[in-house]
């Protein structure tokens, strides 16, 4: 497996010059039906649930699926930036059994679980619902075989409440690679959502392993956030891995960085929808028959052009 860079908390990088992003977001009502907003819906392992050109965003294993919304307040987050470019976020869908087994090698080998074929070196940000009080783990490797390495990661969040950013970098080693024992684990397995280790930071200040007791506490409220969980990915290693500990994760789409080394600037913004970023998950032939300008994919809203990626086009 191809060496890691080691992740920064929350700062700011630029990309490599030859970078290229993409991105790809699922259609949560085309992929699973309407009806699936109240009653899950069977999504086998492998079932591609959206694509880049570099990326393939699957279903890892046989589970049931749930629409669900990435925010609980009419108020909350709805929109994220990364490096400037700003991303709509469409409804998100949620396995339904919790993944196990619950061991902090290998990886999970069952339940709501997302995987990520990668064909290029570059940096993933997957969007998703988050909660203070879960753990998240992102693996390189064959979890079916148990053979994958948790990854150190970086998460940024804005809470549903009050839009106040959060976040955290998993401790990694020089490859990159999460460190047991130093974290969300006791160094053998996972521990249950209410004995996790909070290691977020706020407004500068980092909490040091503030216990159960004071779960959520450093987020201000004990709701949900909009974010994401950022990490360097390379063909090499051709698959990742991302999953709630013990529990569910609502996974909505990513957005892929070709060439990029290190995490981009993240940012939060709420405005009116666009339902632009659905669009992303249509497939090629179906949206191809929006239109065709200038030999770019558009669609047409309100009397204005946009790109498949949700840009106006001027």
């Amino acid at each position: 497996m191809k060496k890691i860079f080691t992740l920064v908390a929350l700062a700011t990088f630029a990309f490599a010059a030859n970078a290229q992003t993409e991105s790809a977001f699922v259609n949560a009502e085309e992929l699973l039906g309407a009806e699936a907003a109240e009653t899950a819906a069977s999504v086998e392992s492998g079932k591609v649930l959206t694509s880049s050109a570099s990326v393939d965003m699957k279903a890892a294993f046989d589970d049931t699926y749930k629409i669900v919304s990435l925010w609980g307040e009419a108020d909350a987050v709805n929109k994220v930036s990364i490096d400037g470019v700003e991303y709509e976020m469409p409804m998100g869908i949620q396995g339904q059994t919790n993944p196990s087994p619950n061991k902090i090698e290998g990886g999970q080998n069952a339940g709501a679980v997302f995987q990520f074929d990668v064909k290029e070196d570059g940096f993933l940000y997957v969007f998703g619902k988050f909660a203070c009080n879960k753990n998240y783990y992102v693996w390189e490797g064959d979890v079916r075989n148990s053979v994958a390495n948790a990854v150190a990661y970086t998460m940024t969040a804005a809470q549903a409440n009050d839009g106040k950013v959060v976040g955290y970098t998993l401790p990694g080693d020089d490859l990159g690679y999460y460190v047991a024992g130093t974290g969300y684990d006791d160094g053998s397995k996972f521990l249950a959502a209410d004995q996790c280790t909070e290691i977020f930071k706020v407004d500068g200040v980092t909490a040091e392993n503030v216990p159960a007791s004071k779960s959520c506490t450093v987020w201000n409220n004990s709701g949900n956030a909009l974010g994401v969980i950022a990490f360097p990915v390379y063909k090499e290693a051709k698959e990742y891995y991302v999953n709630a500990c013990g529990s569910k994760v609502t996974v909505n789409g990513f957005v892929f960085v070709k060439g990029a080394a290190q995490i981009g600037n993240v940012t939060f913004a709420k405005g009116e929808s666009t339902g632009i970023n659905n669009v992303a998950a249509v497939s090629a032939k179906k949206a191809a028959k929006k239109a065709i300008v200038n030999g770019r994919l558009v669609i047409e809203k309100n009397g204005k052009q946009f790109s498949v990626a949700g840009a106006q086009i001027k």
